[in-house]
């Protein structure tokens, strides 16, 4: 991105990967959110960094920041590991759907709506 920017002649932060590339995939964060609004033909689980680069349109530093805030949520530093699968996938969701409102987005706001603009990148 930072090579993007310099053959743009703009500030690295202005650049958003959702604006450059087709198609995004394998950018997983190492887990997976599933979403119960998202409507076929995309799968159920979108992975965290594709969800933020590409749906939510993040440049890098923010997807990163958002990324960290998520993993710090469900995985806090200095916690014991007694955490329950339950406990952690509400934790889970609710920093998802913290970072989505951050984006000015609503909770049920659909991934796939044919009546929106289609979205240049595909995730």
């Amino acid at each position: 991105m930072s090579r993007l920017a310099n053959d743009l002649g703009i500030d690295e932060c202005e650049v958003r990967p959702a604006d450059y590339f087709d198609l995004m995939g394998g950018v997983g964060f190492g887990g997976y959110v599933q979403f119960e609004h998202v409507a076929p033909p995309l799968s159920s689980y979108v992975r965290l960094a594709a969800l933020a680069l590409g749906h939510l349109g993040m440049n890098v530093e923010q997807a990163i920041d958002a990324l960290l805030d998520v993993a710090t949520a469900v995985f806090p530093p200095g916690a014991d590991d007694q955490s329950t699968p339950e406990t952690n996938t509400k934790k889970l969701k609710k920093a998802v759907e913290d970072m989505v409102k951050r984006c000015e987005l609503t909770i049920d706001t659909k991934l796939n709506d044919k009546r929106s603009i289609p979205m240049r990148c595909k995730v």
